[in-house]
């Protein structure tokens, strides 16, 4: 778009219309790509929530597993930091989850990985919204043409 409008040379003469179109087009998108993962965000909580319930897990472990949910590699210095407990008290609660194949263990000992199990994935697969993005100019053409 920028390079239509500058033509190789700076213009005044020339329309910037087609750079301004491209520059809203792009916020308008990344806006609603936001709305759409806080969306998903809030179902995936409710949806952790319930299966921590369901185990009746602790309580602290909902935000690690929102978190490997989410794509972030969890390890035992990471849940520490994050639940303030200390290295045994990690070492036992990342345990438990991968023996119940909530998260899966990968590494050997000070390089050990969690990452998301089978239930988690499937949590994460169905709160994720698929349906392409919106062009904002379609969707005031579509209106127009209703009103």
């Amino acid at each position: 778009a920028l390079t239509t409008v500058a033509q190789g040379v700076w213009s005044p003469q020339n329309s910037a219309l087609s750079w301004v179109r491209f520059c809203l087009k792009g916020h308008y998108q990344q806006a609603e790509r936001r709305l759409r993962q806080f969306e998903e965000f809030g179902e995936l909580w409710g949806l952790v929530e319930s299966i921590v319930s369901e185990l009746k897990l602790h309580d602290r472990m909902t935000t690690a597993l929102i978190d490997s949910a989410s794509g972030i590699t969890l390890t035992n210095a990471r849940y520490q930091k994050d639940v303030g407990v200390s290295s045994h008290v990690a070492a036992r609660d990342l345990k438990a989850l991968a023996d119940l194949k909530i998260l899966e263990p990968s590494g050997e000992t000070r390089a050990r990985i969690y990452r998301p199990g089978p239930v988690l994935r499937a949590s994460r697969d169905a709160v994720r919204i698929r349906k392409p993005q919106r062009d904002p100019y379609e969707i005031v053409r579509q209106g127009a043409t209703r009103g």
